[in-house]
């Protein structure tokens, strides 16, 4: 079996849905690629509000850093 890198679970809170999606990513991923697998988890389950499909027009914040 390969490396496969280390792999985080991260919850992608949307302001105004019903509750955070959830998604494990490799730790390498890119910012603007986490953010597109969103989006299309986000519209494949029929989330509401809609939000379109550009990634580049939406942006990741921690809602937390560093610890203490």
């Amino acid at each position: 079996v390969g490396d496969e890198g280390n792999k985080l679970l991260v919850m992608i809170f949307v302001m105004g849905s019903a509750g955070p999606l959830k998604m494990v990513v490799k730790e390498e991923d890119k910012v603007g690629d986490v953010v597109a697998a969103a989006l299309k988890l986000y519209a494949r389950e029929g989330r509401l509000p809609a939000l379109g499909c550009k990634a580049s027009q939406f942006e990741l914040h921690c809602s937390h850093s560093g610890s203490g």
